[in-house]
């Protein structure tokens, strides 16, 4: 199929030059990066990404053209919806996060350390301080929000929303999007090993993520340090050089590529991700299960109530690190029921989450749904932050 890929940044990419993808580059700038006054107009409406797509779909629109929307919080801003809104119908929107729903992305009580579970832009909802940063960040994001359901309407079945993960769709259902609309298509996931890994013989225990508060790398440490168990960080972030300083035990590893990330995996005895906000997916965890580790998961994820149920990892409180301490001591004896549960997720590794074949499989038969009353699809429009 043909693909136009409107994006935020510059498009320089050869990867798909070497495709054949025409790309069509918004040039923007993240929101975070550009100044308060660009940052608060632009974030709420991008004329510039408006005009990039509007020329877009007046190029290639037609019978068989379908439009796929990703990430656009950041850089393309509600003004998008704008234009894609007279082609809803065979529009697919991509839910990486909550934004669809809820004003701070979430579903967070950042200030509480805990779940939001308001109705978004209620009166409960307006005059909670919810935001990372500030009330008046939120109410910046609630006029945004409000211009969103103003410029397309979710509540319609018009376009298709694509959750990642079947614990999403409560949750968009309670932001006002119309749940007839709804279809779940988990991210697709390529395991670190084509056998189980042996982790019944292993000691180490492992973090794959960005080292920050959000995703919880200075509590795994030091719920790493009271439990004694021997951790490995792999990634970079703003927290690195402090928890060089402070946890010179734990291993860490920096960036790592793909087949380094698997060749260290092949010693991990449990992956753990305590991610600190509602997390929709979380890659690695099924990265890590795919290939029969166990995983220690964040209560907060989307994803930790079907981990729990199915015996192939546990939760924990993001913000205990003596709980998760414990729960790590536990994990780190009893090698039979630690290679049970390798085994369950080894076994169920088909229904957990899509390959990339399959998932391809799936999106080109959704694809075509959203585009049975016209001609069979044959030109994509992706649309994406970056």
């Amino acid at each position: 199929m043909a693909v136009t890929y409107v994006c935020g940044d510059d498009g320089q990419n050869a990867e798909l030059a070497d495709l054949g993808v025409q790309v069509a580059p918004v040039r923007g700038q993240e929101i975070g990066k550009a100044g308060a006054f660009a940052a608060a107009t632009a974030g709420l409406y991008s004329a510039k990404a408006a005009k990039v797509l509007r020329n877009v779909i007046k190029q290639v629109d037609g019978e068989g053209v379908v439009y796929h929307l990703h990430n656009w919080s950041k850089i393309l801003s509600p003004s998008i919806f704008h234009v894609l809104n007279p082609v809803s119908e065979r529009l697919l929107v991509s839910t990486h996060d909550y934004f669809l729903a809820c004003p701070n992305g979430g579903y967070f009580n950042f200030k509480k350390k805990s779940p939001c579970e308001l109705t978004p832009l209620s009166g409960a909802c307006l005059a909670t301080d919810c935001d990372r940063r500030s009330y008046l960040q939120k109410i910046w994001r609630v006029v945004r929000s409000v211009a969103l359901r103003g410029l397309i309407d979710l509540s319609r079945k018009n376009a298709t929303i694509l959750a990642v993960h079947d614990g999403m769709v409560d949750h968009l259902v309670r932001g006002g999007i119309n749940p007839d609309s709804i279809k779940v298509l988990r991210n697709p996931v390529t395991p670190w090993s084509d056998t189980r890994i042996a982790v019944e013989n292993n000691r180490k225990f492992l973090f794959v993520g960005r080292l920050d508060h959000d995703k919880g790398a200075e509590l795994l440490a030091q719920a790493a340090r009271d439990a004694g168990s021997p951790i490995q960080m792999i990634g970079d972030g703003p927290l690195r050089s402090q928890l060089e300083q402070s946890f010179p035990e734990a291993e860490l590893l920096g960036w790592q590529s793909r087949k380094q990330v698997a060749r260290i995996a092949r010693d991990a005895r449990v992956v753990v991700m305590p991610t600190a906000s509602r997390e929709t997916f979380g890659l690695v965890a099924f990265e890590a299960l795919t290939s029969g580790i166990p995983v220690i998961i964040s209560r907060f994820a989307a994803t930790s109530d079907e981990i729990v149920r199915r015996e192939i990892g546990f939760s924990c409180d993001p913000y205990d690190a003596r709980g998760l301490a414990e729960l790590m001591k536990m994990m780190a004896v009893g090698d039979n029921r630690l290679r049970d549960m390798s085994e369950r997720a080894w076994e169920a590794r088909g229904s957990l989450a899509h390959s990339p074949e399959s998932w391809g499989e799936r999106l080109m038969a959704i694809y075509a749904d959203a585009n049975r009353a016209a001609a069979p699809a044959n030109r994509i429009v992706a649309v994406h932050g970056t």
